[in-house]
């Protein structure tokens, strides 16, 4: 689902004037966040519910996709990166648990 956007995310990047090392630090953030908050995730999410955290995760995701077109400087969109991690790892353990 994601191949062909991070395709133009690379692209726009790259567009922005970074270089492909920062490129590269964007990329892997949201997987490392994901990884770290994944089991104190997954410890809460029975408590606050399931619905409650998937729409909570799809709404960090959409803030920090957000965060990358409107705040394109270097802390913000390394910010985003790290709040599409933490909504990936909601959504997703949300979606898995069921």
């Amino acid at each position: 689902m994601y191949g062909l956007y991070y395709l133009f995310f690379n692209l726009y990047i790259l567009g922005l004037g970074y270089d492909q090392e920062f490129l590269g630090v964007l990329a892997s953030i949201p997987s490392l966040v994901s990884t770290i908050v994944a089991i104190p995730v997954g410890v809460v999410l029975p408590r606050i519910g399931y619905k409650r955290s998937l729409l909570v995760g799809t709404f960090f995701q959409m803030l920090a996709l957000l965060g990358w077109v409107f705040l394109p400087e270097k802390a913000t969109l390394t910010l985003a990166s790290a709040l599409l991690g933490l909504g990936s790892s909601l959504s997703g353990l949300s979606e898995w648990e069921r």
